[in-house]
């Protein structure tokens, strides 16, 4: 018996400094020191005494198994498709089209997300990720915000900006806001970040930061530039770059929408190389555009020159804008821009104060824009003019995050931050993006539009090379890197209560299983109403989903692709080429017509290729009341129609922000 009590006490005298010392790093917690089990003992708080108590008693592990985190730091990719990153194509069993050094290396060296979801558009996945609440809690589950609608966040929620100064950090916010514009109340600025430099609205010209909603009346009606900080607009030769001098080295910028121009000076049948050569010879061109989109270089000739890069708008041209020397398109482009300012926020950063960063990039969201610089190592392996273009812009997000973290090497920081990388929504069908081997892609309700590609990296909790199958939401973001800095956000004042987003930062960090069963992917009540509901191995979705695609990559010279308006198209190899059936599937099963439900086993199959709506009758039961009480917990959407009256005055400071009016839209009330 006294050896027996012996031994049990040496154990839980090892097992004390052994959790002590592997989950709360306490640095004098080692065995061998005389005193220093008593002297960290006496160190602990009574919360982290209970836990070790647990640990060894009841044979669990202490709930938060790591230091918090000094730093964080969440990027945001705009439409990056969940198969275009080498790592994700090289798990898929495929020769990497794309090459992400740095995308690899900390996602290798962290946890990938396998059952990661977000959003199928914008401002969806933004309000979750910011507000941690499903769309039908924030009235914001009908489309996006558009630039002229008096529709933001609800000022009543509280934000992950909030929440991280609640707990001590200088908050920063770089890049895309496009959670609403049309009052103050609604901007990052007073939405919890404490430094805010980018861009209001949902998208713009990647070179000149012009957005493509034309504004004003006759003359004054041209496109203006969204581009500031929380103390005012952003002055630089960016917006509207003055016409490249004769002689002077100058590349092209290919821009899909509406054309700034000033004179039409000459009109000819050329191929878009012809055309090159043609602007290149004349000082007057800066512009040229052709009347249809051109999927490959020579099928569409060139039909309009241009004088300038002013004003005017055509919705049906594609144009191709001259800019001077390659060096100023580098320094312009948007991702570089961005990147090269949380690099100065992370130089001058005070390391004794805690750093939150939310860097959602502007990329790779249509125009399909990028230097040559980063397409151009793609032109012997991908021919179609559009994913090449695509994956220069992948490349310049991987170059980005390698700066990024760089610079918080040299400052000392990476070892103390949590780094997360996500995308907003799958890769959008027809601009580059990639969604393979799930069905659809963006403002689609399939797999291929909700899938997100996201992985998080702390050296100082996760273990390399792991991953976890977990449901994991974007709305879990807020809760999870909270509790990862230490905080707790069912803390926090009603701003931050009651949120839809599940703490996960104990199965990050290998600690417990995830508490999350079910996703409410959306209920959208407007047009044609459709919903989709993820509960265990089950998706519900109910009306339609969006375009029912399978898209892979064109792996021959030449790929006949059915999607469009219902006419084939060629795509060069390397483009995307999508069809009406599934290679996982030994029939075309896109769902019963009869039936606004359609039904499948994620888990097995993850393709949505097999509907079980009509074989598995209770299963579908019981889906479609989980649905239905979801949707007796949802707000009224808030969808206003767009204020012409605003969109017809020229913005304030000629650059976008506030309406003019900032009174609230009676029909929305969230």
């Amino acid at each position: 018996v006294v050896v027996v009590v012996v031994v049990c006490l040496l154990y839980l005298l090892l097992s004390f400094c052994f959790n002590i010392s592997k989950y709360y790093s306490k640095e004098y917690c080692e065995c061998g020191r005389r005193g220093a089990l008593v002297s960290c003992l006496q160190s602990l708080t009574e919360e982290e005494m209970l836990l070790l108590f647990l640990s060894l008693f009841a044979g669990l592990k202490p709930l938060s198994a790591v230091s918090p985190a000094k730093h964080v730091v969440f990027v945001l990719v705009d439409d990056w498709g969940s198969y275009d990153a080498e790592y994700r194509q090289e798990e898929l069993g495929r020769e990497p089209q794309f090459k992400t050094p740095n995308i690899n290396k900390f996602a290798n060296e962290g946890i990938k997300l396998d059952s990661y979801y977000v959003q199928h558009i914008c401002t969806p996945t933004r309000s979750a990720l910011v507000s941690g609440r499903y769309q039908i809690h924030t009235g914001l589950q009908h489309d996006i915000i558009h630039n002229g609608q008096r529709s933001c966040l609800p000022t009543r929620f509280g934000t992950m900006g909030d929440a991280f100064q609640n707990l001590g950090f200088e908050t920063h916010m770089i890049g895309k806001w496009h959670l609403g514009l049309y009052k103050d109340e609604c901007l990052p600025w007073n939405r919890g970040y404490g430094t805010f430099y980018g861009y209001l609205t949902g998208s713009e010209l990647h070179y000149t930061k012009l957005q493509r909603t034309p504004r004003g009346i006759n003359a004054t009606r041209k496109l203006y530039p969204d581009f500031r900080t929380e103390s005012g607009p952003i002055q630089t030769e960016c917006v509207t770059p003055p016409i490249p001098k004769p002689g002077v080295k100058h590349n092209y910028t290919q821009m899909p929408g509406f054309l700034e121009t000033r004179a039409l000076f000459h009109t000819d049948n050329l191929t878009i190389a012809q055309a090159k050569i043609f602007c290149d010879a004349n000082t007057s061109c800066a512009a040229f555009s052709i009347s249809t989109p051109s999927w490959a270089d020579d099928i569409y000739p060139v039909k309009f020159f241009w004088d300038a890069h002013i004003a005017g708008q055509d919705n049906s041209t594609t144009a191709y804008l001259k800019f001077a020397d390659p060096n100023d398109i580098l320094d312009c482009y948007s991702t570089n821009v961005f990147t090269r300012q949380a690099v100065e926020l992370i130089k001058t950063h005070d390391v004794s104060k805690r750093f939150f960063l939310y860097l959602a990039y502007q990329d790779v969201h249509e125009p399909v824009n990028v230097p040559s610089y980063y397409s151009d190592p793609y032109k012997a392996s991908i021919l179609d003019g559009t994913r090449q273009g695509y994956a220069g812009m992948v490349a310049v997000v991987d170059e980005g995050l390698g700066n990024l973290t760089a610079a918080l090497t040299a400052k000392n920081m990476l070892d103390d931050t949590v780094l997360v990388v996500s995308n907003d929504n799958g890769g959008w069908h027809g601009y580059g993006g990639i969604n393979y081997p799930y069905r659809g892609g963006k403002i689609t309700l399939w797999e291929g539009g909700l899938r997100g590609l996201g992985f998080v990296y702390f050296s100082g909790g996760i273990q390399p090379k792991s991953r976890t199958s977990a449901l994991i939401h974007v709305s879990d973001w807020l809760p999870t890197l909270i509790a990862a800095a230490g905080g707790d956000v069912t803390k926090m004042g009603p701003k931050l209560a009651n949120l839809d987003g599940v703490n996960q930062w104990d199965v990050l960090v290998g600690v417990s299983n995830s508490s999350r069963n079910e996703i409410l992917h959306n209920i959208d009540p407007l047009d044609s109403y459709h919903a989709a509901l993820r509960v265990g191995d089950f998706k519900l979705l109910y009306g339609i989903p969006g375009l029912p695609y399978w898209c892979d990559i064109c792996l021959k010279d030449i790929c006949l692709a059915e999607f469009g308006v219902g006419n084939p198209r060629n795509v060069s190899r390397g483009g995307e080429v999508c069809y009406n059936s599934s290679q996982h599937s030994s029939t075309n099963n896109v769902g019963n017509n009869a039936s606004p439900y359609l039904l499948y086993n994620i888990s097995a199959d993850p393709y949505e290729s097999n509907d079980l709506s009509e074989s598995l009758p209770d299963v579908l039961a019981k889906m479609i009341k989980r649905l239905e009480e979801y949707n007796e917990t949802a707000v009224p959407c808030c969808f206003p129609a767009q204020d012409n009256d605003e969109l017809n005055q020229v913005p304030l400071q000629g650059y976008w922000s506030t309406f003019h009016n900032q009174s609230d839209d009676p029909s929305c009330n969230v």
